[in-house]
């Protein structure tokens, strides 16, 4: 009986340190960095640019310009959303022309610094003997996200 009682002493011992280690090293990374809320308003492998870019959006007239550009080969277009851009600004990433189907890109995470907004950015790619599309795409995503006056930076 006493055996057990110094096993589970240690177990818990053991548990509660492992746990300290882990948020002790999660509150050091995440350091002046806030998880900032996200709205994906439109993605699609067609009609996105021919070169990479990303742009930040904020006005209405910018948005419709730049749905202008997915627009060109749609018929009907796909309607440009009503942004509050008194309080909300989107930013969008086209991934350029690709030569096959299988390709995207995500919006992993935004995070806000002292200095920035970071938007993490996730292109996918088909992996090699994947099966795709033989097909010219152009992946884009647009999303929504807080106003700020801060440099949006792209990673």
């Amino acid at each position: 009986m006493k055996k057990s009682l110094l096993l589970i002493g240690v177990i818990l011992s053991f548990c509660a340190c492992v746990g300290a280690k882990q948020d002790g090293k999660a509150q050091s990374s995440d350091a002046g960095k806030k998880s900032l809320d996200y709205k994906v308003l439109l993605e699609d492998s067609y009609g996105g640019t021919d070169t990479a870019e990303n742009r930040v959006i904020t006005n209405q007239e910018e948005l419709e310009k730049v749905y202008g550009i997915i627009n060109r080969t749609r018929r009907p277009g796909i309607e440009v959303p009503q942004v509050d851009f008194a309080e909300n600004m989107v930013v969008a990433v086209f991934m350029g022309q690709r030569s096959s189907g299988g390709n995207r890109v995500e919006i992993e995470k935004i995070e806000e610094t002292t200095d920035a907004i970071q938007v993490y950015v996730r292109k996918v790619q088909p992996g090699e003997g994947d099966m795709t599309s033989m097909a010219i795409t152009n992946p884009f995503i647009f999303a929504e996200l807080p106003r700020s006056d801060k440099e949006v930076v792209f990673k």
